[in-house]
């Protein structure tokens, strides 16, 4: 059985007791959403657990949803393909983050080039018209003073917390990049030509 399936049967139960068959497509679509997140996101923080980083990669990969769900960003179709990348991007970068000894001027000019990132490609969408000009406006504003008050906490708050916070909203803000977007690319193509094989 696939997560489509469970969230299709989920999706009619809900919608028979609510008496609601006319939501039945967006109930199901939201209920596989939020399985296939909450699944992924189970399996991340349990390698993060394994690996002695749970609350690191927790970090992470909250404050990636949370800005993601701000800028939006590029997607990997199929939940394998998605999953496995945002397992390796967020465990990853958490792992590679805990090596670094990254100054804050470095922290600085991290944020500093995400400033620029939004401020040129936020809010991202697959619709040109998603966004009316007030909300992106909004949208831009939010994520700014986000990265701004994560970037000073990280470069200059005694507490390595705050840079993993820091971390996942940069790796949010970095998809939505043209180096980030072909990434993404990348991996979408190089995924779907081993899965053929």
């Amino acid at each position: 059985m696939t997560i489509a399936e469970v969230a299709d049967f989920l999706g009619q139960q809900v919608c028979e007791k609510a008496g609601r068959q006319e939501d039945l497509k967006r109930v199901c679509y939201g209920t596989e959403v939020f399985l296939t997140l909450s699944i992924s996101l189970l399996v991340i923080l349990l390698i993060g657990a394994i690996l002695g980083m749970f609350s690191e990669v927790a970090a992470v990969s909250i404050m990636l949803l949370l800005t993601k769900t701000v800028v939006g960003g590029p997607h990997l179709s199929g939940y394998a393909r998605c999953a496995g990348f945002s397992m390796l991007l967020i465990v990853g970068s958490a792992w590679l983050f805990s090596r670094l000894m990254l100054s804050p001027v470095m922290i600085l000019g991290l944020t500093f080039v995400s400033l620029v990132i939004v401020v040129c490609w936020a809010p991202r969408s697959k619709l040109p018209d998603m966004y009316s000009e007030n909300q992106t406006w909004a949208r831009k504003l939010i994520a700014l003073a986000l990265l701004a008050g994560l970037g000073c906490l990280a470069a200059f708050s005694h507490h390595e917390l705050w840079g993993y916070l820091f971390l996942g909203s940069f790796l949010s803000i970095w998809s939505i990049s043209p180096v980030g977007t072909e990434v993404v690319k990348t991996v979408e193509k190089i995924t779907k030509g081993v899965e053929r094989e």
